[in-house]
């Protein structure tokens, strides 16, 4: 049974602790609103396919988990903008069953830009993004100097302030070119990175321009 179309990882500890799962199963990541094409692989014709909610963090009670579709053969689940996780299973015409974990996440933040001009000053950028679904508890930056070591912040702004958004962050190096990635969390589950890459202002230029 794989999974195509999403992100996948090892099973951590929390998955092991809350689910019960076992550490050897690989879980795939969607983002709310994603789509997953589900390809059996192996096994015997027909195939029964199904997606069962197994925890959830947050429950959007408009569009669910989500949908499968079956065309032609071909299986495709759409996930809906609750965030948690969910369990695929695919029974063959044999009755062999397999199963794989599926967490649907934040949607990564859109539209993400960073901006060292405005306010100008060569130890602060803005960032600035949008961000319109449900469920999401904050924001969180990573940003990083070319040869550095990544920090992180979690910024202040409320999601269910949006869908449009500004925060500032300084105490960075001048004339320095930065990485950022901004992702959006509820508890365990995190967005994909909308990335960005800008250099600050250089200390000279600021002085030039006093």
């Amino acid at each position: 049974l794989v999974l195509i179309g999403c992100d996948s990882f090892a099973i951590s500890d929390y998955y092991q602790r809350t689910l019960g799962l076992n550490p050897g199963i690989e879980t795939g990541r969607v983002e709310q609103g994603g789509s997953v094409h589900i390809d059996p692989r192996g096994g015997t014709a027909p195939y029964e396919i199904e997606v069962q909610e197994r925890f959830l963090a947050y429950e959007c009670e408009e569009s669910g988990i989500g949908d499968l579709e079956e065309r032609d053969g071909a299986f495709v689940f759409r996930a809906g903008d609750s965030i948690g996780t969910v369990g695929v299973t695919c029974t063959d015409g044999r009755g062999v069953t397999v199963a794989q974990s599926l967490d649907i996440v934040p949607a990564r933040p859109t539209d993400f830009s960073v901006d060292a001009e405005e306010p100008r000053h060569p130890q602060r950028v803005t960032l600035a993004w949008r961000h319109d679904k449900p469920g999401a508890e904050g924001f969180r930056v990573r940003y990083r100097r070319s040869g550095g070591d990544w920090e992180q912040r979690e910024l202040e702004e409320n999601p269910d302030d949006g869908p449009e958004f500004d925060a500032i962050v300084d105490g960075l190096s001048p004339g320095e070119e930065y990485k950022f990635e901004l992702t959006t969390y509820l508890d365990e589950f995190e967005s994909p990175p909308a990335q960005a890459t800008q250099e600050t202002e250089d200390q000279n230029d600021e002085n030039d321009d006093g």
